[in-house]
């Protein structure tokens, strides 16, 4: 609940109101801003083509999304959330 300043005897006290602020209020999205917001959303899901992939780096683990055209005999590779490009050695038999 929001919260006023009162002037009282001796100096000033907060005091909670009843309506709230004006800058706690939201403001309806615009048809506009909202078309934007749901192409960022679907031109994201489209851009990640390769499937997901975890691998375990120091204790943690990372994860990114496989490239497929970029896979070789001996490695695969990754694009990290960075945009980075990871090398991961396949399992030798």
């Amino acid at each position: 609940m929001p919260y006023t300043t009162k002037e009282v005897k001796g100096g000033f006290k907060n005091v909670k109101t009843s309506e709230p602020s004006k800058s706690l209020s939201k403001k309806p999205m615009t048809k506009e801003k909202a078309m934007k917001q749901k192409k960022a959303v679907m031109a994201s899901e489209k851009k990640s083509k390769g499937k997901s992939v975890s691998w375990m780096w120091r204790g943690k683990r990372y994860s990114g999304t496989l490239i497929p055209s970029k896979e070789d005999k001996d490695n695969r590779y990754a694009r990290t959330e960075n945009g980075k490009i990871k090398v991961l050695p396949k399992k030798s038999k």
